[in-house]
């Protein structure tokens, strides 16, 4: 799965830097996979980088990849349906 955002056009990967970048064409690093847990959360995990999961803090900042791993509660999300 890529995660593409509408506003200008671009997709989320996480760089060698650590840090969630958005550039406006897909590259291998705009791909992740998308697991539900047994909480019923999803969890987004680079396919690149394995260890590294896209994940907001309390403020909604995004927290460093280097940060992340499983059990984090930064690191789930709740399953909603898009409107359109």
């Amino acid at each position: 799965m890529e995660l593409h955002f509408n506003e200008g056009n671009k997709y989320l990967n996480p760089s060698q830097s650590e840090r969630f970048l958005a550039p406006r064409r897909t590259t291998d690093e705009c791909y992740f996979m998308e697991r539900l847990e047994s909480n019923n959360y999803n969890t987004y995990r680079s396919r690149k980088y394995p260890e590294m999961y896209v994940a907001l803090k309390r403020t909604g900042q995004y927290k460093s990849g280097s940060k992340t791993g499983p059990g984090q509660k930064a690191i789930l999300f709740l399953p909603m349906s898009a409107r359109r």
